[in-house]
């Protein structure tokens, strides 16, 4: 089982590490894992769950840092740093592997902890419940 879809799209906000810290921060205390900003550069965030691979990248970001051992501490205080000014109508991707599956509880509480800091999402877009789930053939 596995999701890789098309994910919500941004309304408006700006996005700074604080941000993106706070998210995580929130998520984490939800859900009792690990959400941490995704350490590669093509930005997003991901949930350490116990099996599997389960993240939400970014469609647009070309600032989003290559995270290194400990960098991440640095994040939580830092509103200077915008990743992304702006980001209205600026998309995301859902993936899920190895039985890591995004569900609809789940996006509505990403939404919420992004709402929650000042990041809208248009609620059009969030994904339907039945393109959460499928299967690759490659």
């Amino acid at each position: 089982m596995s999701t890789y879809i098309q994910g919500f799209r941004f309304k408006k906000g700006d996005i700074t590490k604080k941000k993106i810290s706070a998210v995580c921060s929130i998520l984490s205390k939800k859900w009792d894992v690990d959400v941490i900003p995704e350490p590669i550069t093509e930005g997003g965030i991901q949930v350490l769950v116990p099996i599997g691979y389960k993240s939400i990248r970014f469609q647009f970001i070309v600032k989003w840092p290559f995270i290194k051992g400990g960098e991440r501490e640095g994040w939580i205080d830092d509103n200077e740093n915008f990743i992304f000014h702006n980001i209205k109508n600026r998309g995301t991707m859902l993936k899920g592997f190895g039985g890591a599956v995004w569900n609809m509880t789940e996006i509505r509480d990403v939404v919420k902890a992004f709402e929650e800091n000042k990041i809208e999402i248009f609620s059009s877009t969030l994904p339907k419940k039945k393109d959460l789930i499928g299967q690759f053939l490659w």
